[in-house]
């Protein structure tokens, strides 16, 4: 039996939703402070170029959340956010459903993340990681709606605001809506 070949074939990407980081547990002087900062929901969104061969996708992408810092070290900072700048590459599976249009996938991501806390002059460069599940919706033969929710987490943060350095990571849940345009 012969078989055809998969041609591979490049996509954009675009997706927006919302970022639910979990508390941050803090390190000072070698001290374990759990929730030592506590974020608000918060907005992401990203963009990147993808490229699929059967049920395989590799995808860079970068992206951009912001979330409200509630709680630092114990008191209320106003006005002061959380932010994260990443580059990542995405690995996906794709499963098919037979004739539907809906296939579901699961992803996992390697990169780095620009780690920016406004008051607390945390303006860092750090590795991050990600792990998800989605589903997309074929609507055409070049577009695809994309529905998806993440894990992520970054590597140790050093904040040098106080009098002791103290060490944290960022992590949470991210859940987005999105599009695949193939070109």
């Amino acid at each position: 039996m012969l078989t055809t070949p998969v041609q591979a074939a490049p996509y954009m990407a675009s997706s927006a939703g919302f970022a639910l980081p979990a508390n941050s547990n803090a390190t000072f002087s070698g001290v374990l402070y759990p929730n030592a900062s506590e974020y608000k929901r918060g907005v992401l969104m990203s963009v990147g170029l993808g490229i699929t061969s059967g049920a395989y996708r590799l995808e860079g992408i970068l992206g951009y959340q912001s979330n409200p810092v509630y709680k630092k070290s114990g008191g209320a900072i106003s006005g002061s956010d959380l932010s994260l700048l990443s580059a990542m590459a995405n690995g996906y599976r794709d499963f098919s459903m037979g004739s539907s249009n809906i296939s579901p996938y699961l992803m996992a991501g390697l990169g780095g993340a620009r780690v920016d806390v406004t008051a607390g002059g945390v303006n860092q460069n750090v590795f991050a990681w990600q792990i998800g599940t989605g589903a997309g919706l074929k609507v055409s033969d070049r577009v695809t709606l994309d529905l998806s929710g993440r894990y992520y987490k970054t590597g140790d943060v050093t904040d040098f605001s106080g009098s002791t350095p103290a060490t944290f990571t960022v992590s949470g849940l991210k859940y987005m809506i999105g599009a695949r345009v193939n070109f």
